[in-house]
């Protein structure tokens, strides 16, 4: 392993460490339904978060955290399909 595939892989573990451990609950939970995992996310997830819309002050951070999962990139297309997926369930 080169050294740039090495860090790589470190920027990679140290970005999904900071989604884990910054953000609120709902974006905890927004992040995990959207990760780029080979598995969807379960029913009881889309649906507390769907239930987060209903809420006045949670509804914009569903929506901006739906709306930046949108606009990842091409090699990341498990997310943004995770993310139509749940924008579907809204």
């Amino acid at each position: 392993m080169d050294l740039a595939t090495g860090l790589g892989a470190l920027k990679k573990i140290g970005k999904e460490a900071m989604t884990k451990v910054t953000g609120t609950e709902l974006e905890k939970k927004i992040a995990e339904a959207c990760s780029n995992k080979p598995w969807g996310a379960s029913t009881t997830m889309l649906s507390e978060i769907a239930q987060s819309t209903y809420d006045y002050q949670e509804y914009p951070v569903v929506m901006a955290n739906v709306w930046k999962r949108v606009h990842e990139s091409s090699k990341n297309w498990r997310i943004v399909y995770k993310d139509l997926t749940l924008l579907e369930y809204l």
